[in-house]
């Protein structure tokens, strides 16, 4: 409506403008004709006989012609060329009539000749140029049109019409006043028309939203209808084209995930039993025999690797899952001093390492309780590897969500390689590598279980004052949505 509007007004404007153009225009071109009868006469003995007949007056003047006033003809001898016995002419008009005044020394007009009807257009053309100029006179507007009259050369009068504006712009306030009334009225059919165009015109769309609202999860149900050979067909042909190919990777998907389902059965047999027969033969080796240091040092290294092999494969597992959607987890309210608890139980806190617990006994996430646990029982571990006298874990609610904390009082790391850390195998530096027993997946780990929470990681480090890991819990996430 507000389109139509802008169209209406910008219309009106355009027409009122024509309209008063082509109005101003006519009496331009009368007052053109009028001027060029008058400017015929040219000749200084003319403008002479002029002087003593007088001038052509306005509306509802008489025009008197003396007899004989001009005195044996215009140039003063000769027969007198009037051989009429009327004293006089009169002549009435509704419209003012033309002036010619004669002009004696350069842009003056003589004393004995008529009065200008408009004395700025008269003084312009009296310096040689054509004037039109509109006036003001008993409150009402005139316009004028002013044209030189030559002779040798030099301006000898000023040929000058006037026409009155008030018939043009009555004229043009009726044409304004009329369009002002017709414009509600144009405007509320115009809107009515184009709501009912919309409306049929996106009822085939609306169809389509329709259908497509009723398609199967998987995309295996009814495709959208092709109505017609208009722009709404096409669009649906392409979605369901679209829809086709989406239901095939979908497949395709389903199909990945039951052969990793598959692998990771089996991956985990083949590779757990032979390692667990191992570990299990190494250790019952290092226990019920004597070795000399020299024969027990090479056990004591297979005992290490499978250790972290086992370690290693679990982590290796478990992101597989992860990344294939298949790790299933049970979402509900947990209490993270419970899931803090929990992980710490399961590591051997370092002599000389102090641990500080804040986290009210109420605050809870909603999560998976062993998915948690794992993610603070790999950031503890690593605290505790790092750390020089103290780690400390604290939890708060803020207007974000929760927000807990993992720090400790170690080295630190260097800003460079904070942006990579969560990167699967990246290790900051030689202090923090493979010999300190880690895999290089612990912080994979915790990225990955806390992206399925809708979480994110975040992780802060100053050289030689300390590094703090902070999750960070959205209180807006639904389980199955990635991202907070």
């Amino acid at each position: 409506m507000v389109a139509i509007a802008v169209i209406l007004f910008t219309m009106g404007v355009a027409l009122h403008l024509q309209l008063r153009s082509n109005l101003i225009g006519q009496i331009d071109s009368e007052m053109e004709s009028e001027i060029a009868g008058v400017s015929a006469i040219h000749s200084q003995s003319m403008v002479d006989g002029l002087q003593k007949l007088g001038h052509f007056a306005s509306h509802d003047s008489v025009i008197r012609i003396v007899k004989g006033s001009l005195g044996g003809g215009l140039n003063g001898s000769g027969p007198d060329p009037i051989k009429s016995s009327i004293d006089e002419v009169s002549l009435k008009s509704s419209i003012p009539l033309p002036r010619l005044i004669p002009i004696g020394a350069p842009g003056e007009m003589l004393a004995q000749g008529p009065e200008p009807l408009d004395l700025f257009g008269f003084r312009l053309a009296a310096n040689g140029s054509k004037a039109t100029h509109v006036y003001i006179q008993a409150g009402s507007s005139f316009r004028s049109l002013s044209s030189p009259v030559k002779a040798g050369g030099k301006v000898i009068a000023v040929a000058q019409s006037t026409r009155s504006l008030v018939p043009v712009l009555k004229q043009l306030q009726q044409v304004d006043f009329s369009m002002l009334k017709l414009f509600p009225v144009a405007l509320i059919v115009a809107a009515a028309a184009g709501n009912w165009l919309v409306a049929s015109t996106m009822r085939p769309l609306r169809r389509l939203t329709e259908a497509a609202q009723s398609l199967e999860a998987d995309l295996s149900g009814t495709r959208l209808p092709v109505l017609g050979n208009d722009e709404f067909a096409e669009l649906a042909e392409t979605f369901n084209g679209a829809f086709d190919r989406t239901a095939g990777a979908f497949a395709a998907q389903a199909q990945a995930i039951q052969q990793l389902e598959r692998f990771t059965g089996d991956a985990g047999h083949e590779l757990r039993t032979p390692l667990g027969a191992v570990k299990g033969s190494v250790s019952f080796l290092l226990q019920h025999r004597k070795w000399t240091n020299q024969d027990r040092q090479p056990l004591e290294i297979i005992d290490r690797a499978s250790d972290r092999m086992a370690n290693l494969i679990g982590d290796l597992l478990l992101l597989s899952q992860h990344d294939a959607g298949y790790h299933q987890m049970q979402f509900q309210p947990v209490s993270l001093l419970e899931v803090v608890n929990a992980a710490l139980e399961l590591l051997v806190v370092p002599a000389g390492v102090e641990v500080r617990i804040c986290i009210e006994p109420d605050l809870e996430v909603l999560g998976d309780f062993e998915a948690l646990a794992r993610v603070f029982t790999n950031l503890i571990s690593n605290a505790f590897t790092y750390t020089r006298h103290r780690i400390q874990i604290g939890a708060v609610r803020n207007p974000d969500g929760v927000r807990a904390t993992v720090a400790d009082d170690g080295e630190g790391i260097s800003p460079e390689h904070l942006s990579r850390l969560g990167e699967r195998f990246y290790r900051p530096g030689t202090s923090r590598s493979r010999d300190s027993g880690g895999t290089g997946l612990g912080l994979a780990i915790v990225k990955s279980i806390l992206e399925s929470h809708g979480g994110e990681l975040r992780i802060h480090s100053t050289i030689d004052v300390g590094t703090s890991v902070v999750l960070s819990f959205s209180p807006t996430w639904v389980p199955g949505r990635l991202g907070p």
